[in-house]
């Protein structure tokens, strides 16, 4: 497994910085609810688009969690690597709907 929650969550009370405290809480978000309708090409390209600084915001705290030495480089090599994977898929996926009108 190559995240436990709650060893993660006992070490950041017990580490107790705002950075980890936030960098966890964001972890927990769960998004959007499946149930949403039908939106125009412009609007999903903008929501596509939008995740671009989510992905940036965190391969910014996978590096606060590298420098300040409270993950090994090792641990976060694959999650970086996804962070890339997904921005190359984003910004593919947006350009897709920008040519093709969705």
């Amino acid at each position: 497994m190559l995240f436990d929650s709650a060893k993660c969550s006992a070490q950041i009370e017990q580490l107790g910085t705002v950075e980890v405290q936030r960098f966890y809480r964001c972890s927990a978000y769960r998004g959007p609810s499946d149930n949403e309708q039908e939106v125009s090409t412009a609007e999903f390209v903008s929501k596509i688009e939008g995740g671009l600084p989510e992905l940036e915001e965190t391969a910014y705290w996978l590096e606060l969690l590298r420098d300040a030495g409270i993950m090994p480089e090792a641990r976060l090599v694959d999650l970086c690597k996804e962070v890339d994977e997904l921005t190359a898929v984003l910004v593919s996926s947006a350009k897709t709907a920008k040519r093709q009108g969705k």
